[in-house]
């Protein structure tokens, strides 16, 4: 409506005489200057037919909203483009409080654009009603606000930071007014004199002076304060407990627009332990010196030569070298080798005039480490003058963070793996162990007793089968949460590798193979018996599956200096040479089937290798194909 209307008024204007020429012109100037003005100031106007629901816009609220609405303007599409987390308090908002109430609109709100940005908008609306008092129309602007948003809540993070930074100062910090009495004081205020916020607030800071130095106190500071501040001064004063409180002092006064004294605001230090420190000798009094040594920030000023010559005392802090052994340091001495050039090139464009901002490098410790420093950096009358910051901690949380990420892919990756595992490997002894027990159930009466022998033969290697699988499985995945724990005892190796032997007869004898443990009794070792077990029982069982029927398998045991060597040799069939560095790990190993088809997980090895590693040990593997191999593994003397 508000285009046509325009448009309407441009053309009746066109149709008059040359008199009326003019005025279109200036129409023409005034309404470009209209848009122009809607455009700067971010803002347009609309008007809304209340009973259609449908509204007009001015050419400003298509840059406000980055659309002029082409699938038509209605209240169903201003609620769509309201950011979701507005959209049900400003519908009951205009049902209610404009619609019912018919009050004015006023309300600031959030808009999603086209382009999926968030902005914020103020919009303003006055209703018009026909005679019998309804509603009929809403005249209103719509503003962007954006920018006046981000300010305020930046002056609001500004007001907390200074509340934080006074509350959590440790020097004392108060305000009084023109009688001297208290109007603030900080934490430190209250901790250090142990009163409480009530019993100081009000009362004059007099009361809080020792007494034989009252009078002296109230005399200078109303009289003799020169021009009008001071700083450094020593005073007495009584905590609650009445004991002196040594402070120094740094006041100044405070006079309203017309002049008048208006009260003090001042800091103090406690100087109770260290009155006659030289520290507090020679504090500096300028203003830039102060401003250095309360900062935080790491501060510092540099000449074009390359050395520093103003430091604060935060660099002490940081990086462990006193101000005067950095002052005497040439800068790019000490910066980390691998940021130099880059150092140079910041350096040189500050000495060009141009500022810096966000550039991060290293610097050298005294203890030979490095810390990540952060500097803004703008050079003027052939001086440098920098505020950084370490971000060191930040720096190193973003990669702790990095490889936490890339730990946990490593665990979803593992899960998988798992998930596969078991809704593979383990399906298959499973179904024959259902289906030779369906046999020995339905034929046990018929068959003679060879053949229910040999079904319960082949249902007990399944079942052993299916044991070692879980049992891996189940070892596995503590070895990957890390929650593989050792319980490291003297064990007797013979006793173990006979324990583990014997659990692996009934596959040796089905495979007719001969297992030799020749470890004599009284070998011992450090380890965890069970998971020494375990390993023991993997390695025979992988010797036994990759053997041909017939062929032997044998446990030997070679003394060293402080540890002992256990060897697994087998006649199988040999791994090749390059498949025999993939095979503790569980990322390259695969699962092979044995010379009868047996299958596996793949998880034995690198199983293995984690068993051996929380045991202080080590393993490893030598194969030639059609000889054989050997696994060794290697623990601490008991």
């Amino acid at each position: 409506m508000i285009v046509q209307i325009k448009a309407v008024i441009m053309q009746k204007i066109k149709t008059k005489s040359k008199e009326s020429e003019d005025l279109f012109e200036d129409l023409k100037n005034k309404a470009y200057f209209l848009d122009e003005a809607e455009k700067i100031a971010k803002f347009g106007y609309y008007v809304l037919d209340i009973s259609s629901g449908k509204w007009e816009q001015s050419s400003g609220l298509d840059e406000v909203f980055g659309t002029n609405f082409p699938e038509g303007r209605t209240l169903e599409v201003w609620l769509s483009i309201i950011h979701p987390d507005d959209r049900e308090k400003m519908k009951s908002y205009f049902k209610k409080d404009v619609l019912t109430e018919l009050q004015p609109f006023d309300k600031k709100y959030r808009i999603l654009k086209p382009d999926h940005s968030v902005i914020w908008v103020h919009g303003k609306g006055k209703l018009s009603f026909n005679d019998s008092g309804q509603p009929v129309n809403m005249f209103g602007t719509i503003q962007d606000i954006s920018e006046q948003k981000r300010i305020e809540e930046e002056i609001q993070d500004i007001k907390h930071l200074y509340e934080n930074l006074v509350e959590t100062s440790q020097e004392l910090i108060f305000q009084t007014n023109n009688e001297g009495r208290f109007i603030f004081v900080n934490k430190a205020c209250r901790d250090i004199l142990g009163f409480s916020h009530q019993e100081m607030i009000g009362r004059r800071y007099v009361e809080f002076l020792q007494s034989d130095i009252i009078h002296e106190e109230e005399v200078f500071f109303m009289e003799s304060l020169p021009e009008d501040q001071l700083r450094g001064r020593e005073s007495v004063w009584v905590s609650k407990n009445n004991t002196p409180v040594y402070l120094r002092l740094n006041i100044r006064k405070i006079y309203n627009e017309e002049g008048q004294y208006n009260g003090a605001i001042g800091t103090a230090y406690d100087i109770t332990d260290a009155i006659n420190a030289e520290r507090l000798a020679k504090q500096k009094s300028e203003e830039l010196n102060n401003y250095f040594t309360l900062s935080l920030d790491l501060l510092a000023v540099a000449n074009f030569k390359g050395y520093f010559t103003m430091l604060n005392p935060s660099w002490k802090r940081v990086l462990g070298f006193s101000l005067e052994e950095l002052k005497s340091k040439k800068i790019i001495d000490l910066i980390h080798p691998d940021d130099i050039e880059a150092t140079i090139k910041v350096i040189q464009e500050l000495q060009n005039g141009k500022e810096t901002e966000s550039f991060i490098n290293r610097y050298r410790c005294k203890d030979k480490s490095y810390r990540y420093i952060e500097w803004r950096s703008k050079a003027k009358n052939r001086k440098i003058y920098a505020a950084a910051r370490d971000v060191t901690d930040h720096i190193l949380l973003e990669k702790s963070l990095r490889k936490a990420n890339d730990n946990l892919k490593e665990l979803n990756y593992q899960k998988d793996k798992f998930l596969y595992i078991i809704a593979h490997d383990l399906r298959n002894p499973l179904n024959n162990i259902l289906g030779f027990m369906e046999l020995l159930y339905t034929n046990f009466n018929n068959n003679n007793a060879i053949e229910n022998y040999e079904l319960v033969r082949l249902l007990s290697g399944n079942v052993h089968s299916l044991y070692e699988l879980v049992e891996n499985l189940l070892n596995w995945a503590l070895s990957q949460t890390g929650k593989l724990k050792a319980s490291l005892t003297n064990i007797d190796l013979s006793v173990q590798v006979r324990r583990a032997i014997n659990h692996l007869k009934s596959l040796a004898d089905a495979k007719q193979i001969i297992i030799d443990n020749q470890i004599p009794d009284g070998v011992t070792v450090v380890a965890d018996e069970h998971m020494l077990n375990t390993v023991v029982r993997n390695l025979v069982s992988n010797s036994i599956k990759f053997s041909h029927p017939g062929g032997y398998v044998k446990v030997v045991h070679k003394q060293l200096d402080d540890r002992t060597l256990v060897e697994i040799h087998d006649s199988g069939v040999g791994i090749e040479a390059s498949e025999v560095l993939r095979l503790f790990n569980a990322e390259t190993t695969r699962s092979t089937p044995g010379t009868q088809g047996e299958g596996g997980t793949g998880f034995g090895l690198p199983l293995c290798n984690e068993l051996i590693k929380v045991q202080n040990g080590e393993i490893t593997a030598t194969s030639q194909v059609g000889k054989g191999s050997i696994f060794s593994f290697s623990l601490r003397n008991g």
